[in-house]
């Protein structure tokens, strides 16, 4: 499920009032969120907002489960999807862009902690563009040089998680390969 705005909590809710989420996670499926932000119209200010955290919390408490459940339910969190392009210039870490990544950082650490206390059966993860490992360049802190200065969120989080939705299949392996390989480093 993609979660990109607060008004997407009205589909949530509606799946959590009706019965929906709860007839999956007790027929043993797994829910996997993935939250973006519908560039430019937001410019990365949504996931950096208070709004944001407490939106995933509520959130979150849809996805806590069932009673009755003899555990948690596990549901995957795939935060900030294409991270790197939140600010801009988009894939890179610079004076100019630091700061907002910084800040990013800090409400995805904020927000798996949110969802931890209300879903501790999820396991959370920040989210890549799967294209940031295919391209390096030290001089201006693009592609490979931008991904250390997330590495301490990264080790903070159950799991790295990156998209490959190239229009061509055939280049897809490829692309989740050189990632795994890659973010392994990281967690």
């Amino acid at each position: 499920c993609w979660f990109n705005r607060h008004e997407d909590l009205q589909v949530f809710k509606y799946w959590h009032d009706v019965g929906h989420l709860a007839r999956w996670q007790m027929d043993g499926y797994i829910i996997h969120v993935v939250t973006w932000e519908p560039l430019p119209i937001t410019h990365g200010s949504y996931h950096t907002s208070a709004q944001w955290l407490d939106d995933i919390s509520t959130l979150a408490g849809y996805l806590a489960g069932p009673p009755g459940l003899p555990q948690p339910p596990t549901v995957l969190w795939s935060l900030a999807t294409e991270l790197q392009t939140y600010a801009q210039p988009e894939n890179v870490w610079n004076d100019q862009t630091a700061p907002y990544y910084m800040k990013l950082q800090a409400n995805l650490l904020a927000a798996r902690d949110r969802i931890k206390a209300v879903a501790p059966g999820s396991l959370v993860s920040l989210s890549w563009g799967g294209w940031q490992t295919s391209f390096d360049d030290p001089r201006i802190g693009a592609g490979l040089s931008m991904i250390p200065h997330f590495a301490d969120t990264m080790r903070q989080m159950d799991f790295v998680s990156f998209q490959a939705m190239q229009s061509n299949a055939g280049m897809n392996p490829a692309e989740i390969a050189r990632n795994a390989a890659y973010f392994h480093q990281y967690n």
